[in-house]
């Protein structure tokens, strides 16, 4: 699942995994996301961090809870979903954030194929 509000780069993470051989489906805010994981079974999510309606840290808020049973639907999926952070903030202390908020990996914009192909390789089940 990639959670994107930006046009431009809903494109560039779609043509990116694409080429990879990935399926994948697009929503352009968190609250957009934190429905889609409740209605379907997903690999992993792809997180941009500043969205409207909802932004990416309070949806994987939101999600964490959801899995812990905490929230008012359960998710389509069984476990731990990886949530990895797509984000143009690219400090130190961004990534801790990230990775604080209950977010599993961190990419930094601008995308870099072979970083995000990587990254998301890592968290995706063994097949």
């Amino acid at each position: 699942l990639i959670a994107e509000d930006n046009r431009v780069n809903q494109i560039v993470v779609s043509e990116i995994l694409n080429q990879a051989g990935f399926r994948f489906e697009i929503v352009g805010n968190g609250w957009k996301a934190y429905e889609a994981i409740a209605a379907k079974a997903f690999s992993l999510v792809l997180m941009d961090c500043q969205m409207p309606v909802m932004d990416g840290f309070q949806a994987t808020d939101m999600i964490r809870r959801m899995e812990r049973g905490d929230g008012d639907k359960a998710p389509a999926h069984q476990g731990h979903i990886p949530i990895i952070a797509l984000t143009a903030n690219a400090t130190d202390g961004d990534e801790s954030r990230c990775l604080l908020s209950g977010m599993d990996d961190y990419c930094s914009k601008p995308i870099h194929a072979e970083k995000l192909i990587e990254v998301i390789r890592k968290w995706l089940p063994k097949q």
